[in-house]
Parts: structure tokens; C-alpha cells; sequence
């Protein structure tokens, strides 16, 4: 049995210096040439990926090309996977422990047309033990026809894992965040940036630490999110005035705003910026309903905020996992001063937001509840009603629990203090 290492690259778009991402509950790399390579599925659903998986045509508008070492590892459920044409590369043991794969489907492959091909598993251990061996049938349609880089022979192909990240048809699957790129506004004089989140299917999000927010599983549309928190100039520039207690630097994130001066900032820059059209909120005294097909600026809902400040990652903490490292990505007790900082002055996380964990606590759209419905959810907004509105991410004046990313904080909506922000976040 001949041995070949086939690589399958992943194309990605990607407007940040970074080149390792995760896009929905796929991790992928960029490389040089601007593609992508698919390096595999958040841990968190490996064992929960079942049936066909179909490889993501494009990510972000850009074509995938690779799939990466071991980037199906311990998808055990997983019986058949589709790659499409644009992939030219598969890493070594991209199938490993894949104990159930019968199948392996390429649209257009190198230079076959109707050929089956035996493809051989070898399945092995962490240890890499042969545990067994079985024989499958390798699918090739829909061939170039000017290739000629396989000829008859048989592969030998380790298994790693796969995980189904999105449903559908691969031509559909990132329809959405194709356009979305960096978005810099400007008003009186002062510029912030928003920066895009691509939709996501069956993200885990929670911890099971947290009482009110164990483990649970979202899908979320694309969205915008500000790069950092709103300043007291931005505020200052659209409002007139700056309440904050902490007055230092107009960069600093601006506080001491409740959340119904947040809702009337979201509307009022929204109508400098697009237009009184687009406005997301409507007030009538303290009943305060959202249009959330607008796509004018609005505090980000729960899922949201939690989903863009972990990052792309699995991490605890916006940016890190470790009390250790925290003090690098952000401002909170042992090191604030007691006070808050100029915005975007610590490490960003993956999607290259600033601040995140620390410096203000960020108001949310949602009503605050002591339970988390045990179901999937799509765009969930929170409960109807509550007496409290959610805060998220701690502030200068916490400890590192009240920091991570899955630890929720409210207040009751009229409530003013130096401790709370906000974060801006739109529709594409």
C-alpha cells in the first residue's frame, strides 16, 4: 500500500493582521497567498457531529483550499464528507479516529471522472495502536478534465476528525458574511470602528461554572460589533455632554449612563449617521421595544456579546484562559487603579476587539433571568420582561471572576454608575 499525504487548504477573507481564526464553529488559518486552510471544529462538538458534512465553499467571500493536519480528529459520528472543488490539499491523518466515515465524496478532483477508488482508514489511538482497519469507497464526480495528477492507486488515509459546522449546501453556507469588511464611521470629528462577526450555527456559549449561564448552544446572523467601547468623546460628539465620572482622557470608555441613555445614544448617532429610518428602538416612558431588521446601532444582545468576546476561542477570559495572562487584555482591580483607562490600550482578543473583559461593564439588550432554555436557540433576545437589564464583562473595579466572558452582571435599567458602558453593535 502506497502512503499519500493529501492536504486540503481553506480560503479565507479576513480584514485583521491575524491569520488564525474561528469562523462560526470552525477554527482556520490564513495563508500567504490570502486563502484558507480548514484546521477543524470547536472541541466542544466532536462527539456531536453526525451524517454527511459538506466543506465550506467559501469563508468570508474567499475560497477554501486546505484542509489542515488532523482537522477532522475523534468525529466519530461522522459518515460521509463532500469536499468541493476548490480544495487541492488534505493534511496528514485529517481523518484520525473517524471510526464511522464510510465515505469520502470530492466534486471535482484530480482529473477522475467516475472512478471509485479504495480508500483505506486506518484507525488508531491516541497512542496510535491499530485498532482497526476497514476498506471504503472514495467518490469522484464531476472531474477536471485536464488533470491528471491521480491515476489508479490506492491511499492510505489516517483518520482525524471532522465536525459539521454549518447545514446546507455548501453554496449557501457563508452567503451572508461575503461582503462584510472592517467599517470605520465619522462624526464631528471622532472615528470608531466596527468590526464584522460572521454568522455562526450550533456555537456553544456559557460555562457550566456560571449558574445562570451553563453551556448552551446558539445560532447567530452576521453582525457588527465596535472595536472598542464607546469613548466619552464619541459620546460628547453625539450627545453634547459627557456624564462620566472619570473625566482624564476623552478616550477613555464613557460611564455613569444608564441603559436608557444608551438606547437614546444608539438612536441618536444612528440618525446622524444612516438616517431617523434606520433607527433599532422605540420609547414610550419606560417601555422600550427593538426593530431588530433596522440596521441602525444598538447594544448587542447577550449572545452576541458573549460570542464576539470569546474570540474565536475557548477561552475563560476575552482574549486569554489564565488570571495570569489577564492582565494583558484588560483593566480590573490589581491593575486599574481604581479607575478606567484609555480604550484599546491592552491586547485584543481573536476578532480584534479591545476591552472586553475589564475597564467598564458593557449594557446588554436583555432582560436579566436566572435560567437558560435547555434548547437550541436563533437570535435569542432574552425574556420579554425582567426588572434588570444584563451587564457583561466586568470593569476596573472587579475581580478576575467577574471578567470572564461567560459571567453575567445586571442592574436594574435607570441605574447610573462609574462601572457601565457600552459597546455599539449594527446589522450589516
Amino acid at each position: 500500500m502506497k502512503k499519500i499525504i493529501i492536504l486540503l487548504s481553506t480560503i479565507f477573507l479576513v480584514i485583521s493582521c491575524k491569520s488564525s481564526y474561528e469562523y462560526g464553529c470552525y477554527y482556520f488559518t490564513i495563508l500567504s497567498d490570502g486563502t484558507v486552510r480548514f484546521d477543524g471544529v470547536h472541541e466542544k462538538l466532536r462527539e456531536t457531529i453526525s451524517g454527511t458534512f459538506y466543506l465550506p465553499k467559501k469563508i468570508y467571500g474567499r475560497e477554501v483550499t486546505q484542509i489542515g493536519e488532523r482537522a477532522f480528529k475523534d468525529c466519530k459520528k461522522l459518515t460521509d464528507i463532500t469536499i468541493l472543488s476548490t480544495v487541492t490539499e488534505i493534511g496528514n491523518d485529517a481523518f484520525y479516529d473517524c471510526t464511522n466515515l464510510e465515505s469520502v465524496t470530492f466534486e471535482d478532483p484530480f482529473g477522475w471522472k467516475g472512478k471509485k477508488l479504495k480508500l483505506e482508514l486506518n484507525k488508531y489511538t491516541d497512542k496510535k495502536e491499530v485498532v482497526e482497519e476497514k476498506t471504503y469507497m472514495l467518490t469522484l464526480t464531476n472531474p477536471k478534465k485536464n488533470a491528471e495528477y491521480l491515476k489508479e492507486r490506492e491511499y492510505e488515509y489516517y483518520c482525524y476528525w471532522f465536525k459539521e459546522a454549518a447545514s446546507g449546501s455548501p453554496s449557501d453556507v457563508d452567503e451572508e458574511n461575503s461582503n462584510m469588511q472592517d467599517t470605520t464611521y465619522r462624526i464631528n470629528g471622532v472615528s470608531f470602528t466596527m468590526k464584522p462577526i460572521a454568522a455562526v450555527k450550533d456555537a456553544v456559549i456559557g460555562d457550566n461554572s456560571q449558574s445562570n449561564n451553563k453551556e448552551h448552544i446558539v445560532s447567530l446572523s452576521a453582525y457588527y460589533i465596535g472595536e472598542t467601547e464607546v469613548t466619552q468623546e464619541l459620546w460628547q460628539a453625539v450627545m453634547g455632554n459627557n456624564p462620566s465620572n472619570f473625566s482624564g482622557s476623552a478616550r477613555n470608555p464613557v460611564e455613569t449612563i444608564n441603559w436608557y441613555e444608551c438606547i437614546a445614544f444608539c438612536n441618536e448617532l444612528t440618525s446622524k449617521v444612516m438616517g431617523e429610518n434606520h433607527c433599532v428602538y422605540k420609547r414610550n416612558e419606560d417601555n422600550v421595544t427593538a426593530d431588530f431588521t433596522k440596521k441602525g446601532f444598538r447594544l448587542p444582545t447577550e449572545a452576541e456579546w458573549e460570542y464576539a468576546a470569546m474570540g474565536g476561542k475557548e477561552y475563560k477570559y476575552a482574549g486569554c484562559n489564565s488570571e495570569h495572562e489577564l492582565k494583558d487584555y484588560a483593566w480590573y482591580k490589581d491593575n486599574s487603579d481604581n479607575k478606567t483607562h484609555e480604550v484599546g490600550q491592552k491586547k485584543p482578543n481573536g476578532y480584534g476587539l479591545y476591552d472586553m473583559s475589564g475597564n467598564v461593564w458593557e449594557w446588554c439588550w436583555n432582560w436579566w433571568s436566572a435560567t437558560i432554555p435547555s434548547d437550541k436557540q436563533s437570535n435569542p433576545k432574552g425574556p420579554a420582561s425582567g426588572s434588570n437589564r444584563v451587564l457583561r464583562g466586568g470593569s476596573w473595579l472587579d475581580n478576575t471572576y467577574s471578567c470572564a466572558c461567560a459571567f453575567c452582571g445586571s442592574y436594574k435599567p435607570d441605574i447610573r454608575s462609574s462601572i457601565a458602558g457600552l459597546r455599539l453593535v449594527c446589522r450589516p
